[in-house]
């Protein structure tokens, strides 16, 4: 929006109205967020570093998730006893 590019899609710079380009980052970040991406839309500079950090987080969710869930499973064993 100020000027930096952070991605490209199919090979060329992003182009299009606000909402093409919104619908396109919004397809990017869930790629990235749930697997690894295809690779049809590309960061570049400081987007790199934010898709990383993004799918970090995409992993460390889910294992938040069951780590959570089994120690309150152990919490209500013990509860029991």
């Amino acid at each position: 929006m100020k000027g930096f590019h952070v991605i490209v899609e199919q090979g060329s710079l992003f182009t299009g109205s606000y909402f093409d380009k919104l619908n396109s980052s919004m397809y990017l970040s869930a790629i990235t967020l749930f697997s690894v991406g295809y690779g049809d839309i590309v960061p570049i500079g400081i987007g790199r570093i934010l898709v990383v950090v993004e799918a970090l987080i995409g992993y460390t969710i889910p294992a938040a998730f069951v780590v959570k869930s089994v120690i309150d499973y152990e919490q209500n064993n013990e509860l029991k006893k």
